[in-house]
């Protein structure tokens, strides 16, 4: 099987664990089998993106929000392979995918430790014994009303999203307890270990075990408690070393739950109600600010790695915490996005940053601070 030529498989997880190189004297051979599965997700994004579409549309009801690594990466499911260093990968398609379980954990606990802490003034409803905490999650006895679905990985970000990483180890006889009879442990040869990292976009979803209109105000907490937890701790390995963190794009949201019919749709607009609406929606600011928006073909386009000029305005709300918001210099109709940065900048400070993506569906740039001084 080693005489395999694999450059034409299509599941990086098939890939590690039925292709997988462990030969200790072949230290090579686990990195090439590494680069070979992150060099297979590329086969995969035609069919991948059918997936996800289809999944997106099961999400009905449900709030969403887009998550980004932004300069980090996220270690999920460290021992899930024959290599017991890499990541949580989906079980058909083999990509990456963050369990629901995992980001339910994270939500509890961090429920319990900073909403529900009233020593940081956080409400004791959301200790593990109050009564939101006990809603939301349930309890030994019964089950919660927050469900928290698979977080997968979009379509765009799978070219890139698998990245070698590595850890080295500089002490190996130390942690194997076999350091006792040496002198000075300090000659001892670093061991690099490699690892997958995964960074990108992730969907996140989180809906109600039932559907009614009394259950959405505890979905959407349910979703804020988690973006927080995402931004603040972070989700699986290695958290305190960097990993883990994810911001809140809010870039997407769900398909409606279905297409009128014909009777509803006469009934709609036949009744006075929707008739008022629709005379105030058309005479409204959104209506004259729609009417003045730029079309895309004149608008402008950014490339990664171009360097854009850029003036801070107000963030308010939750995302205030975890981005940085910017008014592109000669470019009002695009907003630029900071993440994971403290806002010590002052609003209406001019700055050259750096861009990272630059999203077409919303029309914003994901950016990072060229000069990072005092920052």
């Amino acid at each position: 099987m080693a005489n395999v030529d694999l450059r034409q498989a299509s599941n990086p997880g098939l890939v590690l664990d039925r292709y997988a190189v462990l030969r200790g004297d072949d230290p090579q051979g686990r990195t090439g089998s590494m680069r070979t599965a992150i060099d297979t997700s590329r086969n995969l994004i035609g069919l991948y993106r059918k997936a996800f579409n289809r999944w997106t549309h099961s999400l009905q009801g449900a709030a969403t929000a887009v998550v980004d690594t932004g300069s980090g990466r996220v270690l999920i499911g460290s021992g899930d392979t024959v290599y017991e260093s890499s990541i949580r990968l989906h079980g058909t398609y083999g990509v990456p995918v963050i369990p629901g379980s995992s980001l339910k954990g994270l939500a509890a606990a961090y429920a319990a430790s900073v909403w529900g802490c009233e020593e940081v003034g956080g409400d004791r409803e959301f200790s593990v014994e109050g009564s939101a905490y006990q809603c939301m999650f349930g309890t030994q006895d019964g089950q919660g009303l927050i469900v928290f679905h698979d977080a997968w990985l979009e379509p765009a970000s799978l070219a890139e999203a698998m990245q070698m990483d590595v850890l080295t180890v500089h002490y190996p006889y130390y942690y194997r307890g076999q350091a006792a009879g040496l002198y000075d442990i300090e000659i001892m040869d670093p061991r690099p270990i490699p690892f997958i990292s995964v960074k990108g976009r992730f969907l996140v979803a989180v809906s109600a075990v039932v559907d009614q209109p009394e259950a959405m105000p505890w979905v959407e907490r349910a979703m804020e408690l988690l973006l927080e937890a995402l931004a603040e701790w972070g989700v699986g390995a290695k958290t305190n070393a960097g990993y883990g963190r994810l911001y809140d794009m809010d870039t997407w949201h769900p398909p409606r739950r279905s297409l009128p019919t014909e009777r509803e749709a006469e009934s709609l607009s036949s009744s006075p109600a929707s008739s008022a609406v629709n005379t105030s929606a058309a005479s409204g600011p959104e209506a004259s600010s729609s009417a003045q928006a730029p079309s895309s073909s004149s608008r402008r386009e950014y490339q990664p790695g171009q360097i854009i000029r850029a003036r801070r305005v107000e963030e308010s709300g939750r995302r205030g915490r975890n981005r940085q918001r910017y008014e592109i210099v000669g470019d009002p109709d695009t907003r630029a996005i900071v993440y994971g940065r403290e806002n010590d900048v002052e609003v209406g400070t001019e700055r050259e940053l750096r861009v990272i993506s630059f999203d077409r569906t919303d029309w914003f740039v994901t950016a990072e601070p060229v000069d990072t001084s005092g920052v």
